[in-house]
């Protein structure tokens, strides 16, 4: 140990780098046709880019700063949006397909613990429902659905045995369901009653999919209770969330 009052410089890296530019184009092309009145039809190319950079955590004597190159995405969409029985029910509908590459993420490097580092490929693809249901004044049902299928592909040697893994934060399923009902009070105002439900499931917490660094499904319900005035200005509300104490990461 250093004695008390003395001071210790140690040398992190040898040579720090000058600077780095990047440049992409990235466009984005959509059409739309709208079938009837009640029916949207719609489909989307969009190009997505994230700038490379440096790492700045180092544990060792480096003699550089550990650099990462650029990624880009090419996204694909084609859906529907839609409004049924007189407007009293809603169906949107979308699915989807993303390739990365190039991708940064975060891996583990004994040289400097942690970096960002360009992991390969990756794919995207999948699915999102909306329905929205008014059967009756007052009272509505909301259901969301969706799906996303996620892997990792051409993943360099350095990076680590995550070929084949399912992307962080990236869950399979995910489901949401709601309901309201709004009291016609008169000159009293309003009272709307509404309850929520949300799942997802199993998620990873980094590329490597380990079993320590996953979250497995699980639901949240919630409710929330409003009041509105009779002219619509004003609304006070009372929630609570997670009302089953779900323990989560």
């Amino acid at each position: 140990p250093a004695l008390l009052g003395q001071r210790i410089v140690v040398p992190i890296v040898a040579n720090l780098p000058d600077d780095a530019k990047f440049n992409k184009f990235t466009p984005k092309i959509g059409v739309e046709y709208k079938a009837s009145n009640d029916v949207l039809l719609f489909a989307s190319y969009a190009k997505g880019f994230r700038s490379g950079g440096f790492n700045g955590r180092l544990i060792a004597p480096q003699r550089t700063v550990p650099s990462y190159d650029p990624d880009t995405n090419d996204a694909y969409e084609i859906g529907f949006k839609s409004d049924l029985a007189d407007r009293r029910l809603r169906l949107n509908g979308t699915a989807f397909y993303s390739k990365y590459k190039g991708i940064q993420q975060t891996i583990s490097d004994p040289a400097v613990q942690f970096r960002v580092a360009n992991a390969g490929d990756a794919t995207l693809k999948g699915f999102e429902l909306e329905l929205n249901a008014v059967p009756a004044d007052g009272l509505r049902f909301d259901v969301g659905l969706g799906y996303t299928d996620s892997e990792f592909k051409n993943v360099p040697a350095l990076v680590g045995p995550i070929n084949g893994n399912q992307l962080p934060f990236s869950p399979k399923w995910t489901v949401a369901l709601g309901a309201e009902y709004a009291a016609d009070l008169g000159t009293g105002g309003k009272l709307t009653p509404r309850v929520d439900w949300r799942y997802q499931a199993k998620t990873f917490f980094t590329a490597f999919n380990l079993p320590f660094e996953q979250q497995s499904g699980y639901g949240l319900l919630s409710a929330r209770i409003t009041w509105t005035d009779a002219d619509d200005r004003f609304s006070i509300s009372a929630y609570g969330d997670n009302l089953t104490d779900k323990e989560y990461y």
